[in-house]
């Protein structure tokens, strides 16, 4: 059955179970409100577009619930961005969805037409330009996922009128909105070193926010208030989550607070803020903010994490999954807070997993977490592990094989005792890409394939192969800053724009290498490229040179995996030097060089079956065929900063090696010692990471010179997976199998 994509919108919303939504009709969303018309879904009509989104802003405060209005584009959407950024601020999901011209006027200066899209970027969690009827379907309810998950907020759906007319066939309606399964994970992280500091107080205060409210933590806080003792104290956001007649309520503070709560926030030695987020209407001077307190942060948000005011702890994480280390983060902090609650609350069903990943997993990591560095002993930074079941929906699987270890025999030569890293990697892409052709023929259409690594290094052998071999995928790559094909775009314009005004327009040259970046984000080089840049040209007289770049990125569907943030830069750099094409040649041809970032690759027409990105990055996604990447190489010693810095030269000691000296204190040495211990444990919980993202399967390689197994760095995960998976092998029933008469395959089940 055909839908427009204003049918598609309300279709779309009924099913998220919207039953009222606010707004004003306008040129641009009529179509919208046309389909509206048939649905039962109630509209309230505002007087103005501020008013609605403040109306659906209250909604979505009083029922907990995301909340949806309308406007059109122009002032209809500029309008309703003061509501936006409030939602932004108080933290109020609310999904504002609005008309724009159609999308052969985009960038035209038409009618009403504003870049609502750029404006609204600072002032949303997300927002979504749809580009096509189809896009509606997945984006919807990704709008949806994202208002409310996390710290929940703002998202604008931006769809213009030919959009909303656009038409396509749709057969049903339900597969958009199937939930995962996901159960929300409910992390009990409470307070380490606050047995201690708690203990050691003799003025603590809990200093409560929205985010109690939020996470529906009221009771919790009342309990906890109760029987420690300690005052309550609240944000204007966190009003309600204490009951406001309790005796350990001592009411608002800051500028429009009770006095006496401020005397009291004053004096106190310790601060226990929860959901909250110190902002200068709590805190007034920072400096001047409980001079005498010790901090104890807990918050859904990281960014908010010494943001503003820096906290003794900042907790936020799952403690399998705490892979905060980089960041500063003590794993300590979680166990002790274990031990200190009571009720502690752990997830017993795996909804993500089939039956024989997750019993693998269970004995897997079981066995593998306590061990110390090396594989032996003891883990002095291990986490508890609690075993997971599945579901009894999921048992129609039991009888499928799910995980996959293929030996990778190399013919051994005298001149062959020990292969290198290099080596190793080549061997294991080779490995993978041959996994990965197998599972492509097994898997039905639309199942993903991710290989995940530790680190990207060893990657590039495996996107060399299968750029070779012409198989589509998405790779996680890092690439200078600089280099990036936006950036390149940008900076071929800004050269043509300093020829212009030199009055040597050369444009030949910047033409083709605008073609080239086109064909590296995948966009067909338009036919009218030269007649584009000079409408850039002519744009930047009446919008700017960074506004004018919008337009033209938007006209040719240009985006990159790192569009908002490069977009934010050369916003920066725009508004730093004007519309001067020199002093911005200058500015992004300087201080760049060693800045990196994460790009996704694409290559190929269908590439999404393949995936290629860190386990650091895959945390909080699944994937139905997991491979296991660079686990022999691995081991190798991450760079890592520490807290020490650099050890000036009168605290030094002397020690030969060598023929060289080597300059290390004793606080360093034992700092060294600390940190490759934590660095270890962080790696498993990586691990733990990268298993746990497997629907269907999970596989992995095992290099072995003639037929005895390569040896690898003691901390490599093939060493961690060869020990444990050994100590378990009759419990799983390894079976030896060959795949269509070629190489040997274990399965384990």
């Amino acid at each position: 059955m055909k839908y427009s994509g204003a049918e598609i919108t309300i279709k779309l919303l009924e099913k998220e179970g919207i039953d009222i939504i606010t707004g004003i009709p306008g040129g641009t969303n009529l179509p919208l409100y046309s389909a509206l018309a048939k649905s039962k879904i109630r509209h309230i009509l505002a007087r103005h577009e501020q008013g609605a989104g403040f109306m659906s802003h209250g909604m979505a405060r009083s029922t907990g619930k995301t909340a949806v209005c309308f406007a059109c584009s122009g002032p209809g959407a500029t309008n309703l961005m003061t509501a936006i950024a409030d939602a932004k601020m108080d933290s109020v999901p609310i999904i504002a969805i609005t008309g724009q011209v159609p999308s052969s006027l985009i960038g035209t200066d038409a009618f009403q037409e504003v870049d609502t899209y750029g404006m609204t970027i600072p002032i949303t969690k997300h927002n979504f330009l749809i580009r096509s009827a189809e896009e509606l379907l997945s984006a919807i309810p990704e709008a949806f996922r994202i208002a409310s998950e996390g710290r929940p907020g703002p998202v604008l759906i931006d769809i213009p009128k030919d959009v909303q007319l656009e038409t396509i066939e749709i057969e049903s309606f339900d597969r958009s909105f199937e939930e995962d399964g996901l159960p929300i994970y409910i992390d009990e992280v409470e307070i380490e070193k606050a047995a201690r500091m708690i203990n050691r107080s003799r003025k603590p205060v809990l200093y409560t926010g929205g985010g109690i409210i939020l996470s529906g933590a009221e009771d919790m806080l009342l309990n906890f208030s109760h029987k420690s003792s300690i005052p309550v104290a609240s944000t204007l956001m966190g009003l309600g989550c204490f009951p406001s007649g309790d005796n350990m309520f001592i009411g608002m503070l800051g500028m429009h607070g009770q006095r006496y709560t401020n005397y009291i926030m004053h004096e106190a030695d310790l601060i226990l803020a929860f959901g909250a987020r110190f902002d200068d209407r709590a805190t007034g001077k920072v400096k001047e903010f409980c001079p005498n307190a010790k901090i104890i942060h807990i918050d859904i948000d990281g960014a908010e994490m010494n943001k503003i005011k820096k906290a003794d702890i900042a907790i936020q994480g799952d403690i399998k999954q705490a892979i905060y280390g980089f960041r500063g983060g003590e794993l300590a902090v979680f166990q002790q807070c274990q031990k200190l609650i009571a009720n502690n609350l752990s997830l017993a069903n795996n909804y993500r997993s089939a039956p024989q990943v997750t019993n693998f997993n269970n004995l897997l990591f079981a066995n593998l977490l306590p061990l110390g560095e090396g594989f032996c002993g003891t883990d002095s930074f291990a986490v508890d592990f609690d075993s997971q079941c599945s579901p009894d929906q999921l048992s129609e699987h039991d009888s499928e094989q799910k995980i996959f270890v293929r030996p990778c025999e190399i013919e051994e030569r005298e001149d062959l005792s020990r292969l290198s890293s290099s080596q190793m990697d080549r061997y294991e892409a080779d490995a993978i890409f041959d996994q990965i052709l197998t599972l492509l023929n097994r898997c039905s259409r639309g199942e993903k394939i991710a290989v995940l690594y530790l680190k990207l290094a060893p990657s590039r052998h495996l996107i060399s192969r299968l750029i070779d071999q012409q198989t589509p995928f998405i790779a996680q790559v890092k690439i200078p800053f600089k280099d990036d094909p936006l950036i390149g775009i940008f900076q071929q314009l800004v050269d043509i724009g300093c020829e212009l005004e030199s009055e040597m327009p050369q444009k030949n040259y910047s033409v083709l290498v605008i073609s080239a970046y086109l064909e590296i984000l995948g966009i067909p080089i338009p036919d009218q490229l030269r007649q584009m840049i000079d409408d850039f040209f002519l744009q930047t007289r009446v919008s700017g040179i960074y506004h004018s770049f919008q337009k033209m990125l938007f006209v040719a569907g240009i985006s990159s995996a790192n569009y908002r943030n490069n977009m934010e830069h050369l916003e920066s750099i725009c508004q730093m030097e004007g519309d001067n094409y020199q002093a911005l040649s200058y500015q992004l041809t300087s201080g760049q060089d060693r800045e990196t970032y994460s790009y996704d690759f694409h290559f190929g027409n269908e590439p999404r079956s393949v995936v290629i990105m860190t386990v650091h990055s895959s945390k909080g996604l699944e994937f139905d065929n997991v491979i296991l990447g660079g686990i022999h190489t691995n081991g190798r010693a991450m760079a890592d900063g520490g807290t020490m810095g650099t050890i000036p030269a009168s605290f030094k000691w002397k020690a030969g090696v060598g023929s060289k000296l080597i300059f290390r204190s004793p606080y360093y040495l034992l700092e060294s010692i600390l940190n490759g211990k934590k660095s270890f444990s962080e790696k498993k919980r990586l691990l733990y990471v990268a298993c746990t993202r497997a629907v269907s399967s999970l596989s992995w390689i095992d290099i072995k010179l003639g037929t005895k197994p390569q040896s690898s760095g003691k901390n490599s995960w093939i060493n961690g997976l060869r020990t444990v998976t050994g100590q378990f092998s009759s419990e799983c029933r390894i079976e030896y199998e060959n795949i269509e008469g070629k190489e040997s395959v274990t399965h384990v089940r």
